[in-house]
């Protein structure tokens, strides 16, 4: 079975001026399960520029020196019960740890399909349907 794949690019560089004041972004990001809740996730898989390699994994966490990481989070294909059509929503929220040590956690947001926001950039790839 094919997977729903999420990836996931930090657009903070390095250079940008926001880590300042930021240590780190994390982000949690959720799909729907089998039984009707979201399966929230916090690690992925480490997008080689050398395909081929073994899979690396990390925590979906960007610091500074870790900006230009390019994450995937995978998720099995959930199909709508009522239609029968692939489930294309998905859920996320970010984490941003200050320099002080606080937190501030951003509400969750819906999206379906690419999506963009000031800190993260998503690209999906659905699995093969027939409709």
């Amino acid at each position: 079975m094919e997977t729903l794949l999420i990836e996931v690019h930090c657009l903070l560089r390095a250079d940008d001026t926001r880590w300042e004041m930021m240590d780190s972004l994390l982000l949690e990001i959720g799909y729907p399960g089998r039984n009707g809740q979201t399966h929230w996730k916090h690690t992925g898989w480490v997008r080689e520029q050398h395909p081929g390699l073994a899979k690396s994994f990390a925590h979906t966490l960007w610091k500074r020196e870790t900006s230009a990481t390019v994450l995937v989070v995978e998720f099995s294909p959930q199909y709508r019960q009522e239609s029968g059509d692939l489930e294309k929503s998905y859920s996320f929220r970010t984490h941003i740890t200050g320099i002080d040590g606080k937190t501030h956690i951003q509400k969750i947001q819906i999206a379906e399909g690419p999506f963009t926001n000031p800190f993260l950039s998503f690209v999906i790839q659905y699995p093969e349907t027939n409709t």
